[in-house]
């Protein structure tokens, strides 16, 4: 099953964004149904995740710790989890574009259960598209509350400042040219 969702940051660069949407630690404070995620592996444009997500897809509610490895390129954050319990596989890929006024984010996110019959996952493609719409809104909301939080020197309280780049904590999420 797949979903998609795209949004314009007006004012934003790819520069800016990717930072806070490769750092998958701190999902758990604002993204809908993270647990828990630790990175307990990092090489160079690459890091491996232990996840703890708790999903509720339509009547089915279930909680599934993920083994994550995660890229993140220059213009581009790629996922490729595997499941335990109920989800077989699920990946999921982040582009960015920088676009006059500001950056192109486009999500896609793919799913497959190992616990549901194959001719039943087609009934849950509408309320996967939701659930990828409430994680991407997670990602707006976020920016939203990081742009809010940037004082007028410049100087933010939260891990991001939106004039001037990343801070020490995320720069090392940066994209590997």
């Amino acid at each position: 099953m797949n979903a998609t969702v795209t949004h314009l940051f007006e004012g934003a660069s790819t520069a800016i964004l990717l930072p806070i949407f490769a750092d998958v630690e701190a999902y758990p404070s604002f993204v809908p149904g993270f647990k828990s995620a630790k990175v307990y592996a990092r090489s160079e444009g690459e890091y491996k995740t232990k996840a703890v997500m708790a999903l509720q897809i339509g009547p089915f509610a279930f909680e599934e710790e993920l083994s994550t490895v995660t890229k993140v390129l220059p213009a581009a954050i790629e996922v490729q989890s595997v499941g335990n319990r109920f989800i077989k596989w699920f990946g999921n890929v982040w582009h960015f574009r920088d676009v006059p006024g500001g950056c192109l984010v486009d999500f896609a996110m793919a799913i497959e259960f190992a616990m549901l019959p194959a001719m039943a996952q087609p009934m849950l493609a509408g309320l996967i598209q939701r659930q990828a719409e409430n994680i991407f809104q997670a990602f707006v909301k976020r920016i939203e509350e990081l742009r809010i939080s940037v004082a007028p020197d410049g100087i933010t309280s939260g891990a991001i400042d939106l004039q001037y780049g990343t801070s020490p904590e995320a720069a090392s999420l940066a994209p590997v040219e």
